[in-house]
């Protein structure tokens, strides 16, 4: 056998491995799936997720463990009802892999309904935002993040952690002006009062009333 002959041999022997390996990944998902299916099918939810939980432990190619994951996710999710263990790997996953997997789309779509339904917008926000428009879920994902950035915008965290809404913030300034303007009509009137003690309470009342403002817009600008 010739030297061009051996290099053609060695090169179809590779192709071929190439080939069976990628067709032994995808049976080995393809039966992962059909097992599980069939425990959820026949209602046995705690078998599911040990043959996921498994097949975890036991590595396998990414594809597999990715599939494992959003299995494990939405199983605990949908058909267990219970979100809080639903997030642990849904979160793995998302943490793992790139955005573009159908699967990490997947899961970041549920952590986000997740989180809208607890009430965590923030969280919500950061998960929904990253549903590719090419997904089924894309539209649904959109409303609920709009849910999440409304609530973003009409909630403002001050510095020392207290919760506002954005109507108190604009009642606590509307006071601050009220203030303000007493405190000048009483120095005016009363000038034998400390002027600069007077003065110097008014530059704090006009920079917190800025620093109040400004650190709202900045949120507003954030979460836009």
């Amino acid at each position: 056998m010739n030297r061009h002959a051996r290099r053609s041999l060695l090169l179809f022997g590779i192709l071929l491995a190439v080939s069976f390996g990628a067709l032994s990944r995808a049976e080995d998902v393809g039966t992962l799936r059909a097992s599980v299916d069939d425990l959820v099918r026949e209602g046995k939810y705690e078998e599911a997720t040990g043959r996921l939980q498994g097949a975890l432990r036991e590595g396998g190619n990414e594809e597999l463990r990715q599939y494992a994951l959003l299995e494990l996710g939405e199983i605990r999710l949908i058909y267990q009802r219970d979100k809080e263990a639903a997030i642990a790997p849904l979160e793995d996953l998302v943490t793992d892999y790139l955005p573009a997997s159908p699967y990490v789309q997947k899961a970041h779509y549920h952590l986000g309904s997740i989180y809208v339904e607890k009430g965590e917008a923030s969280k919500a926000f950061q998960h929904l935002r990253r549903v590719d428009e090419r997904s089924g879920d894309h539209n649904d994902a959109i409303l609920k993040l709009d849910w999440a950035a409304r609530n973003l915008k009409s909630a403002v965290l001050l510095p020392i952690g207290v919760k506002l809404d954005g109507k108190v913030l604009g009642w606590i300034a509307m006071a601050l002006d009220l203030l303000f303007t007493f405190i000048w009509v009483t120095q005016t009137i009363f000038s034998r009062w400390k002027t600069s003690l007077i003065w110097t309470l008014l530059l704090m009342l006009v920079v917190a009333k800025l620093a109040a403002s400004w650190y709202m817009q900045s949120l507003m600008t954030i979460y836009s």
